[in-house]
């Protein structure tokens, strides 16, 4: 598992855990395979999962290739084109 997984997946466990409220736990295999829109974030919590990701990995994301990541390896597979 490279570096930008691990720490996507500890951004993506933190909001889940948070909007969820659960206590579901997650695999790792299972958070890159989730679907963004499966989350049912609205337009703010998408800003600050993606200003998380941006704080986490040190980068800046171009929006528009954002916008077409269906699933957080997809976000993934972006951040590690970017670093």
């Amino acid at each position: 598992m490279t570096d930008i997984e691990v720490k996507m997946i500890s951004v993506v466990d933190a909001l889940l855990r948070q909007k969820v409220r659960s206590g579901g736990e997650f695999s790792d295999g299972e958070l890159m395979d989730i679907e963004i829109a499966g989350l049912h974030l609205d337009s703010l919590e998408k800003m600050e999962l993606i200003m998380e990701i941006e704080d986490a990995c040190g980068v800046l994301l171009d929006e528009e290739s954002v916008l077409k990541c269906r699933k957080i390896k997809d976000l993934v597979g972006l951040v590690e084109q970017t670093v």
